[in-house]
């Protein structure tokens, strides 16, 4: 039996119902529940709040996707399934944009109709946006990495990335890249006759590396260690 319900209002994005769920929660209608873990209404309505703020902060740093909403009221609700009381907290407005970078894989087949093609990629973003959520709520690290690649990174941007997965795994980035291929990579983002002004040291004082990775070479090279990690945090 449930017994927190949330009220949510405003709510945008064709996803939202996807997403949420995936995350662990469940909207019906403009009810949200998921907090049953949680004795106090407090809780439940800090946790609603932390679950927008995540939002707010995945769409802000990846504007194309509408989807949010504002958080209303605490349903309290009995054991037979009466409720028994409400409870308010007033906070901001969360309802902002989130765009899910990431390939769907479509079929290319002649025969499948635009709203069919629109059916599958509407799907294949909901599914990152969950990943996404999903992630950010099993770590903060996952957030800063995503802050880190705002923008044009430079080479201490990219080592930051870096050391915050490294840190995360304890140390062992091997099932991401090669021992040499992360060599390459941390030799190359800080040596000044890599990258020039944009490497992390200005005046390293060791011999540059053989066969440096240009910026946009080092950068897709974590941006897709970064994304495994995080489909690994977002992980049931």
């Amino acid at each position: 039996m449930t017994r927190w319900r949330v009220r949510l209002n405003d709510m945008t994005g064709n996803v939202l119902v996807e997403t949420l769920a995936a995350a662990g929660f469940e909207l019906d209608g403009d009810m949200l529940s998921g907090f049953d873990a949680l004795d106090d209404w407090g809780d439940v309505s800090d946790a609603a709040r932390e679950l927008g703020q995540k939002v707010v902060e995945i769409a802000r740093l990846n504007p194309d996707l509408e989807i949010g909403f504002t958080t209303g009221k605490v349903h309290e609700y009995g054991a037979d399934g009466n409720q028994i009381g409400e409870h308010t907290k007033v906070y901001a407005r969360t309802a902002t944009s989130l765009k899910i970078e990431g390939q769907a894989t479509l079929v290319e087949n002649t025969s499948i109709s635009p709203e069919e093609k629109g059916e599958i990629e509407r799907q294949a973003r909901a599914s990152k946006a969950a990943e996404l959520l999903r992630a950010a709520m099993a770590s903060d690290d996952v957030l800063e990495v995503l802050r880190l690649f705002e923008g044009e990174p430079w080479g201490t941007e990219l080592g930051h990335v870096h050391d915050l997965i490294r840190d995360d795994v304890s140390g062992d980035l091997s099932r991401f890249a090669t021992k040499a291929q992360l060599t390459r990579f941390n030799h190359s983002i800080n040596h000044q006759d890599a990258l020039g002004l944009k490497a992390r040291h200005a005046t390293l004082k060791t011999d540059p590396p053989r066969d440096p990775m240009t910026l946009s070479q080092a950068t897709a090279f974590i941006r897709d260690i970064a994304e495994k990690w995080i489909k690994e945090k977002a992980a049931p």
